[in-house]
């Protein structure tokens, strides 16, 4: 991803739909991450150099939302799968932020793995990350039943995603956690 690139094709985009980048609230989400982006992957090298594996954890974490929210789902993907090879030895004891990375991880995962019609892999992994909340706290439990609701609504069974769908506004409502 090359920034100049991503800065062209949002002036084309505000061009074409009448609007001056600065003016449109999606454009500039657009633009926050592509700068997100970069400075998360040269965050990444540096990491990788000097050897710091939690920093390493942490930034292919945030990349991996990143590259998603740019609807790169096969990047977001690998850098979810890594993030989860390097947690696997503590899966309830690794948090950068709010939520245990072992869930957040398997909810980009999930999410990327529905987005790309692979529902039986996106919904194994969003129960894996309903499995390791549900020992845990309110936000991480709310996100797992979010995106096991959202994977089977992706495959257009509306019936099972209730149900996930319901346990996750419940640890909202417990927590008063806000999505």
């Amino acid at each position: 991803y090359q920034i100049d690139l991503f800065r062209n094709l949002i002036q084309a985009a505000a061009e074409i739909l009448g609007a001056d980048d600065r003016a449109s609230h999606s454009l500039n989400v657009v633009a926050d991450h592509i700068r997100a982006l970069d400075a998360g992957e040269r965050a990444l090298s540096i990491a990788t150099a000097v050897g710091e594996s939690a920093q390493e954890i942490e930034m292919r974490q945030r990349l991996a939302f990143v590259y998603h929210m740019l609807g790169d789902y096969s990047k977001s993907i690998d850098l979810s799968r890594r993030v989860l090879e390097a947690v696997a030895y503590d899966p309830l004891g690794v948090r950068f932020g709010p939520m245990l990375t072992a869930v957040i991880s398997r909810v980009w995962l999930g999410w990327g793995l529905a987005e790309r019609g692979e529902f039986a892999d996106a919904i194994a992994r969003a129960e894996e990350a309903g499995r390791i909340a549900d020992a845990t706290d309110y936000f991480s439990q709310a996100f797992a039943g979010w995106v096991l609701g959202l994977a089977h609504l992706h495959k257009g069974d509306v019936q099972s995603a209730i149900p996930p769908l319901e346990r996750g506004l419940r640890a909202c409502q417990g927590g008063q956690v806000a999505l």
